[in-house]
């Protein structure tokens, strides 16, 4: 197992796409907060900023930076999704089962490898971020205080799930496929509809305790739960909206498994 998660990491690593996305990602996370600071410079009146709410503070660059449907949270879903297919078009994976391997222990190793790369190239993304944002924008309306420390860190936690939640919905995308481009299409259109019903379903949730209770088995709507609404909620929603989370990368991981277990790899 240690084997092939060595060799799934030197694989993903040594490809020029992830250099590629490692770049990008920088360039976004220097250069995003900069160019915002410069169109709330030349655009926006003060009027406007209240308008807009929380969008010109570093705390909201942090917490949207996670995005997987926007900007580059897109780019690397993409160009990940192309660097790990490529164990099926260059037949790499039919040359592991012929070592010996177990399917069971592939699967996992083509797993955990995706979906730790995405959430750890991610991560570091939105640190950079937040750090660039804090040179030019204040933290806050209210500014930083101790009690903060303790949000970030839960808003991070709950950034990670669904980071991993979305590494193994690729995976299995990725196995189901065995094509980058069929499973970059259909990653692309959940990420979209789960976005887009979040948004709508924010403007109605907050009224209604039985729709808030539904959508914190949500990872996209679970966060902004918790943003609005961190002092109002108690141990048991973020119990419900971690055990959410955990639970999806379980399926995807199970039916994954089952499915690469009968998978025709000739």
């Amino acid at each position: 197992m240690l084997r092939l998660l060595k060799t799934d990491y030197k694989r993903i690593f040594k490809d020029k796409l992830f250099l590629i996305t490692c770049i990008i990602g920088m360039a976004f996370a220097i250069l995003g907060p900069f160019l915002y600071k410069l169109l709330e410079m030349m655009m926006f009146t003060e009027e406007d900023k209240e308008f807009l709410g929380s969008m010109f503070y570093a705390k909201t660059f942090f917490i949207s930076a996670f995005s997987l449907s926007n900007n580059f949270g897109l780019i690397v879903s993409i160009l990940i999704t192309i660097v790990v297919c490529k164990d099926f078009s260059f037949g790499t994976i039919r040359n592991k089962i012929i070592s010996g391997n177990k399917r069971s222990q592939i699967y996992l190793s083509f797993f955990i490898s995706t979906a730790s790369i995405l959430t750890g190239v991610m991560f570091c993304y939105s640190l950079i971020a937040f750090g660039m944002s804090a040179i030019v924008f204040p933290y806050s309306p209210t500014g930083f205080s101790g009690g903060e420390v303790g949000k970030l860190l839960t808003i991070l936690l709950f950034e990670i799930m669904a980071l991993l939640v979305a590494g193994s919905l690729l995976s299995f995308l990725c196995v189901s496929a065995k094509n980058a481009g069929i499973s970059i299409i259909i990653y692309v259109a959940i990420s979209m509809i789960l976005s887009t019903v979040t948004v709508i379903l924010q403007t109605f949730a907050y009224d209604n305790e039985a729709l808030i209770n539904v959508m914190k088995f949500v990872p996209l709507f679970g966060i902004n739960l918790i943003v609005n609404q961190g002092e109002e909620f108690v141990f048991a929603d973020y119990l419900i909206a971690i055990s959410a989370s955990a639970l999806y990368v379980f399926l995807f991981s199970l039916f994954g498994t089952l499915i690469f277990k009968k998978k025709d790899l000739k």
